[in-house]
């Protein structure tokens, strides 16, 4: 074995070249040549940087680098994926690809911003130069699911093929939330791309229209968190005003209640929080622990992005 690692920017024909380093560290991973290429070639705002370190001809570190609309003349970077493979996990591989990373975010990017997983994070912080900080905390609400609902109840507002056109949704949802204002811009394709094109996850997007136009939508999917019942996780939402929010809380009310959801939670960073509690009332629990999210920074004059959401990451 090797001990030298060469690194380059990875194209997209490397990427069956990249999948067997993501069985090796984290099988459960979706790591299919079609879901890799959605992720980081078919990205609308642009392509994500790759970069993958070579030794013995075979991938053994990586990251991707993707981009957020940020509404500036570069977006921002949002590191993804990083990982070496155990048997080149040395420090001096590691310094290496954090050195790629935060030269690549200087060079290309307004600033970086991350979620990375435990092992990554110390170093992007102690060597790194990243600041750290307060974990990003699921809020959790009791919807109130004594009461059975129909299913038709919801289903009229369920988004599905054929999907509106880019004219069907009002402008104003591609804005600032209310009273909320987001570092990170979405727009017509993006929504297509994240949450109805995605290859592998599943999301129920409900919509609520007026004359015809969409005013609001929210999506939200339904997982197991232990053995007693799922959880509906909200991981986006977005409303052109009050009257289009409380119609969207009847939906989301509605949708818990069929399924029969024990929890449901959010990012407790937005106006998703308020959102949330209107649903129904939010709990602290001793048998159910929120989801806590390392959130880091680089290069950031403003520090930690206001306005994170769910659906830029796709870990959810």
């Amino acid at each position: 074995m090797s001990d030298s690692v060469a690194f380059v920017n990875a194209t997209v024909n490397d990427i069956r070249a990249i999948l067997p380093l993501f069985k090796a560290i984290v099988p459960h991973y979706p790591r299919s040549a079609v879901y890799y290429r959605w992720a980081h070639f078919d990205h609308p705002v642009r392509e994500s940087r790759v970069i993958v370190g070579r030794a013995d001809s075979r991938v053994v570190a990586h990251v991707a680098i993707s981009a957020l609309d940020v509404g500036a003349s570069k977006p921002v970077g949002f590191p993804q994926q990083v990982l070496v493979h155990p048997h080149y996990r040395k420090i001096s591989v590691t310094l290496q690809l954090i050195e790629k990373i935060n030269a690549t975010i200087t060079n290309e990017f307004a600033y970086g911003i991350g979620f990375p997983n435990d092992m990554f994070a110390p170093v992007l912080q102690s060597v790194g130069g990243w600041s750290v900080h307060d974990p990003i905390v699921d809020i959790v609400v009791d919807p109130n699911c004594d009461d059975r609902t129909t299913k038709g109840d919801f289903m009229d507002h369920l988004l599905t093929d054929p999907l509106p056109s880019r004219e069907s949704f009002d402008d104003t949802l591609w804005s600032d939330l209310p009273g909320q204002p987001s570092a990170v811009k979405i727009n017509y394709n993006w929504f297509l791309w994240r949450y109805m094109h995605h290859p592998n996850q599943h999301y129920d997007v409900f919509v609520v229209r007026r004359h015809g136009v969409i005013v609001g939508y929210t999506v939200i999917k339904i997982y197991e968190r232990d053995d007693r019942g799922g959880v509906a996780h909200m991981i986006d939402a977005r409303w052109s005003d009050s009257t289009a929010t409380r119609e969207l809380m009847d939906v989301v009310r509605d949708y818990c209640r069929y399924q029969r959801v024990r929890y449901m939670t959010t990012w407790d960073v937005s106006s998703y929080a308020g959102f949330l509690s209107e649903v129904g009332q939010r709990v602290e629990l001793h048998d159910f622990t929120p989801v806590r999210t390392n959130c880091m920074s680089y290069n950031s004059a403003e520090g930690k992005p206001a306005g994170l959401f769910m659906g830029i990451s796709d870990v959810y």
